[in-house]
C-alpha cells in the first residue's frame, strides 16, 4: 500500500464521523428516490394489470351511442370478419363485452363490477377469467348453467361467500340471485376486488340490457395501433408519473353510430383522476433527489475543506495536483458506493412503508385496483444507483479541483475558498431568467416543472448570502443585547461557511413543502366549492336507460309538487375527433342560474352549449365561439354560451338543452332535485313508484368525494415530511461538524469557568436561529412555487384552473416544522457537548497543534 493511500486512510479514520455523515447523506437521498419511483411504478403496474384483466390484449374498442352496441351489429361484423371482409378485416380477434355495476343486497357500501364475456371467443383477447383459460369446465358451466358467475376471492371473503353459494345482487332495481361456480385468483401485483364474471346472456339479463352489448374488444396488429413517441416512453420509464398523456383526436367511424377508438384513449380517461396525484409524486421524488445532492455536496465539500492542511502538507512534499484530485475522487467514490448500496436497501424498505398509502389512494379512485406487491422493476434501482454514484462524483469534482488548484501555502493556512457573492448573484439571475423562459407558452407543464427547479436552484445559490445579511442585520440591531445573544449571532454568521449549504437545502425543502401545501389547499378549496355547487340539490336520482322510468319519476315529482329539478341525459360522443360527454339538460322550476356548474364565463341559455374548461382548452374555444357537433340528424353549429369548471374527468363535458338534440341516444338519466321540502317522504315515494331508481343524498356524495381527495394527497404530505427530514439530516451533519470545529473553543471557555450548559445552549440557539431564518426565506419562495404550480403546471397538464389561496396556517406550520427540524438536528451534538469534559475538549487543541 502506498504512503499516500495510507495517509489518506489515517485522515479518514480520524474523520470517521464526517465519513459516516457523508455515507448516510448519500443513502438517504438514494433511498427516497428509489422509494418514490418504486411506488409510482407499482401504482402504474397495478392499473395496467387491472386494465389487462378487463381489456386483455385488446388494442381498440368498438363502441356505440351511450356505450351500447346492438348485438345484431356484432353478429354482422363478426361474420364479415371471419370471411376477411368489412372494416375490421385486419383484426386478429373480436369479442363482445357487457359491463355494468351492481351492489350486494346485504352490503350498501360495496359495489361490484359485472363483466359479461363470451368464454370461447374471449380466450383470444384476455386471460381474465383466471380459471377460464386453464379450466374448460368453468367455461362450460358459465355457458350451460343458468345464473352461473365467477367472483373474485377478495370480494368472496368480504361477503362470506364460498364456491357454490348464492350471490344476491341489486341491479336495475331488482334483486338478482346468482350462483358462484368459481373464484377468481388475484394477481400477485394487484389485489383486484369487486369483480363478477359471467357469460353475456346472464349479465344482459341482470342489467336489463337484452339485445345490447357495452362494447366490442378488437385486437389490431401493432402497426395499426396508436403509437407513443419513444422519447415520451423513455421519460415515462425513467421518471414514472412525470408524463401526463393526452390521446388527442383519434378514432374512426364505422357507420350506424359505431366508433372504433384506441384502448389507450379509454385508459387515459380512466387514469385522469390519478394523473395529478402521480405527477405530484414524481415532482416530490425529484425534490428529494435535489435535497439529497445538496446534502452530499455540503458534506463532501466540508470534508475537503477541513483537511486542507493535510492536503497542503502532501503538496509541500511533492504530491502532484492530479494525484491529489484523483485521491479525493477515489475517496468520494468509495463513500458513494457504500451510501448507494445502503440507500438501495433503505429505498426498498421505505417503499414498502409507502405501499399501504398508495394502495389506499388507488382504491379510493378505482374500486378494483389495490397494489398487492411492489413491481419487480429494475429501473428505480438503476436510477437510484446512478443518482448515488454519478451525483456524488459530480458534487465532489468541484471540491477536488479546488483542492488540486490551490497553492500549498493557501492550503496550509486553511483559508476556505468560497464562490464570491457577486458570482452567486449573477448565476442566480441567469437561472431566474431561464426559469422565465421555461414558463413561456409552448413549453408545456414540463417546462413549468423545469422553471420550478431552476427557481429553487437559484434561490439555493443566494440563500447563504441572504442568511448572512439577515443575521448580520439582527446582530446590528442587537448591539445592546446581552453578551450571550451577541455571541450567538456572531458565531452563527461565522459558521455559515459550514452550515450554509445545509441551510440552503432546508430552504429548498421548506419552500417546496409550502408551495405544494398551498397548491393542495387551493386545489381542495376549488374542488370543494365546485362540488358544493354541483351537489347543491338535496337529492340526486339516477336511472338506467328507461323512458318509462323517467316518465314515472317525473309524474311522482309533479304529484308531490316538487317544482325545482334538473334532468340530465348523458351519453358519449366525439367532437373534432375527441371523446366528449354530451349532457342533455331539462330545467324545471327554481334552480340555480348556473345549474350548479361553477361558470367561469358566460351564462346558461336555451340556445347554446356550455363547455367544460379542460375541453374548451383542448378544443381552443372560448365563450362566444361556435362549436360543430355531429348528431344523428345532421351537424349542429351551436354557440358556446359559457365555460364551466370540471375536475378529474378524462373526457370533457358539453352541457346543452335537450330540445336542441334531434333524438337522444341511449344513455343514463339523472335528476337533481332542488325543491325537496321533506327528503325522506320524497325518497319513499320515488322508491315505491320507480323501483329502478338509485337515490343518494348529495351531502353524502360530497363527504365521500372529499374523503377520496384527502386520501389521494395524504401521501404527498408524507413525502414532503421525508424531504424535510432529509434536509434536517443535512443540517444535523452541518451542526455536528460545527460542534467538532468548536470543541477547542468550548474547551477554553469551560476551563475559564463557563458552565457545561453554555456550549449546548449555544448549539441549540444557533440551530433554531438558522432554522427560523431558513423558514423566513422559504415562505416567499414557496409562494412563488405555488403560483407556478397553480397557474402553469395544473393548467397545462390537466386544463383546469384553481382559485389560489394562501392560508396563514401553512406559513405557521412551515415555521414550526423548520424549528422542529433544527431542534432535532442539534439534539445529539448538544448532548455530546453537555456531557464532554473540558480536558476532552482541549485534547483537540493539542492534536491540532
Amino acid at each position: 500500500m502506498s504512503l499516500l493511500l495510507r495517509a489518506q486512510l489515517r485522515d479518514l479514520a480520524r474523520e470517521r464521523f464526517q465519513v459516516l455523515l457523508a455515507v448516510l447523506g448519500i443513502a438517504v437521498g438514494v433511498a427516497v428516490v428509489v422509494a418514490v419511483d418504486l411506488v409510482n411504478a407499482s401504482s402504474r403496474v397495478a392499473m395496467d394489470v387491472a386494465g389487462a384483466q378487463l381489456s386483455g390484449r385488446a388494442t381498440h374498442l368498438l363502441v356505440g351511442p351511450g356505450d351500447r352496441v346492438d348485438e345484431q351489429a356484432y353478429a354482422a361484423l363478426r361474420l364479415a370478419w371471419r370471411e376477411g371482409e368489412g372494416p375490421l378485416a385486419g383484426a386478429t380477434a373480436l369479442t363482445p363485452v357487457v359491463e355494468g355495476r351492481a351492489r350486494p343486497a346485504a352490503r350498501d357500501d360495496l359495489s361490484l363490477r359485472l363483466l359479461g364475456v363470451d368464454p370461447i371467443a374471449d380466450r383470444a383477447v384476455r386471460t381474465l377469467a383466471p380459471g377460464l383459460e386453464g379450466d374448460a369446465r368453468l367455461a362450460v358451466r358459465l355457458l350451460t348453467e343458468p345464473d352461473a358467475v365467477l367472483l373474485d376471492r377478495a370480494s368472496a371473503r368480504r361477503l362470506g361467500i364460498a364456491e357454490g353459494d348464492m350471490l344476491e345482487l341489486m341491479a336495475a332495481g331488482r334483486l338478482q340471485r346468482l350462483r358462484v361456480v368459481g373464484l377468481l385468483a388475484a394477481s400477485d401485483r394487484v389485489l383486484g376486488s369487486g369483480l363478477v364474471v359471467a357469460d353475456i346472456a346472464t349479465v344482459q339479463e341482470v342489467l336489463g340490457m337484452r339485445g345490447d352489448l357495452s362494447r366490442i374488444d378488437v385486437v389490431l396488429p401493432a402497426r395499426d395501433a396508436d403509437g407513443v413517441s419513444p422519447w415520451i416512453s423513455l421519460i415515462e420509464r425513467i421518471f414514472p408519473g412525470l408524463v401526463v398523456r393526452d390521446p388527442g383526436p383519434s378514432g374512426a367511424s364505422l357507420g350506424a353510430g359505431l366508433e372504433l377508438i384506441a384502448r389507450a384513449e379509454r385508459d387515459t380517461d380512466l387514469r385522469a383522476l390519478s394523473s395529478s396525484f402521480q405527477l405530484n409524486l414524481a415532482a416530490l421524488g425529484l425534490l428529494a433527489l435535489v435535497v439529497g445532492l445538496f446534502l452530499v455536496h455540503g458534506t463532501l465539500s466540508y470534508s475537503v475543506w477541513r483537511r486542507q492542511r493535510a492536503f497542503g502538507r502532501l503538496r509541500a512534499i511533492g504530491v502532484l495536483p492530479a494525484e491529489l484530485q484523483r485521491l479525493i475522487l477515489v475517496e468520494a467514490a468509495c463513500m458513494a458506493v457504500a451510501g448507494t448500496l445502503l440507500g438501495l436497501v433503505g429505498g426498498r424498505v421505505l417503499a414498502g412503508g409507502l405501499l399501504e398509502l398508495i394502495s389506499a389512494t388507488l382504491q379510493g379512485l378505482y374500486e378494483q385496483v389495490a397494489i398487492g406487491a411492489l413491481a419487480p422493476d429494475p429501473v428505480p434501482y438503476l436510477k437510484g444507483a446512478a443518482v448515488g454514484l454519478l451525483g456524488s462524483l459530480a458534487v465532489a469534482l468541484p471540491a477536488a479541483r479546488r483542492a488540486a488548484r490551490t497553492s500549498p501555502r493557501a492550503l496550509l493556512l486553511a483559508t476556505p475558498r468560497r464562490l464570491p457573492v457577486g458570482r452567486r448573484a449573477r448565476a442566480a439571475a441567469v437561472l431566474g431568467g431561464l426559469a422565465m423562459l421555461a414558463l413561456t407558452p409552448g413549453t408545456g407543464y414540463l417546462g413549468a416543472l423545469l422553471a420550478i427547479a431552476l427557481l429553487l436552484l437559484s434561490a439555493a445559490l443566494v440563500a447563504g448570502p441572504l442568511l448572512g445579511a439577515l443575521l448580520a442585520g439582527l446582530a446590528g440591531l442587537a448591539r445592546h443585547a446581552p453578551a450571550g445573544t451577541r455571541m450567538l449571532l456572531r458565531e452563527t454568521v461565522r459558521g455559515l461557511g459550514r452550515s450554509g449549504i445545509a441551510t440552503a437545502a432546508l430552504v429548498v425543502a421548506i419552500a417546496t413543502a409550502v408551495g405544494m401545501e398551498i397548491m393542495v389547499d387551493s386545489f381542495r378549496g376549488s374542488v370543494e366549492r365546485w362540488l358544493e355547487g354541483r351537489l347543491a340539490a338535496p337529492l340526486y336520482a339516477r336511472l338506467p336507460d328507461s323512458a318509462a322510468g323517467t316518465e314515472a319519476l317525473e309524474r311522482v315529482l309533479e304529484a308531490l309538487d316538487v317544482q325545482g329539478w334538473v334532468a340530465r341525459h348523458g351519453f358519449d360522443q366525439r367532437v373534432s375527433g375527441r371523446p366528449v360527454r354530451i349532457v342533455l339538460t331539462r330545467v324545471r322550476g327554481s334552480v340555480p342560474q348556473d345549474l350548479g356548474l361553477a361558470l367561469l364565463a358566460g351564462a346558461w341559455r336555451e340556445d347554446g352549449v356550455l363547455v367544460a374548461e379542460p375541453l374548451a382548452r383542448a378544443l381552443g374555444v372560448d365563450s362566444g365561439a361556435r362549436l360543430a357537433i355531429e348528431t344523428g340528424g345532421g351537424p349542429l353549429q351551436l354557440p358556446v354560451q359559457g365555460i364551466f369548471r370540471e375536475y378529474g374527468g378524462g373526457r370533457g363535458t358539453i352541457v346543452m338543452p335537450a330540445r336542441l338534440w334531434p333524438s337522444p341516444p341511449a344513455g343514463l338519466d339523472s335528476f337533481e332535485i332542488h325543491d325537496a321540502r321533506d327528503p325522506d317522504v320524497l325518497i319513499a315515494a320515488l322508491q315505491a313508484a320507480v323501483p329502478v331508481v338509485e337515490l343518494r343524498r348529495n351531502d353524502e356524495i360530497l363527504a365521500f368525494s372529499l374523503s377520496i381527495f384527502d386520501r389521494t394527497f395524504r401521501v404527498t404530505g408524507v413525502l414532503q415530511s421525508i424531504a424535510g427530514a432529509v434536509a434536517a439530516f443535512g443540517l444535523f451533519g452541518a451542526l455536528s461538524a460545527l460542534a467538532l470545529d468548536r470543541r477547542t473553543q468550548y474547551g477554553v471557555l469551560r476551563t475559564l469557568g463557563v458552565g457545561r450548559a453554555m456550549p449546548a445552549l449555544q448549539a441549540l440557539g444557533e440551530a433554531l436561529l438558522l432554522a427560523g431564518a431558513a423558514a423566513l426565506l422559504a415562505m416567499p419562495l414557496g409562494m412563488i412555487v405555488a403560483v407556478v404550480l397553480v397557474e402553469f403546471v395544473n393548467v397545462r397538464a390537466f386544463g383546469w384552473s384553481l382559485d389560489l389561496a394562501f392560508p396563514p396556517g401553512v406559513f405557521l406550520r412551515a415555521l414550526l416544522v423548520a424549528l422542529a427540524a433544527g431542534a432535532a438536528a442539534v439534539c445529539l451534538p448538544a448532548v455530546r457537548l453537555w456531557r464532554a469534559r473540558p480536558a476532552d475538549l482541549l485534547a483537540d487543541a493539542r492534536a491540532a497543534a
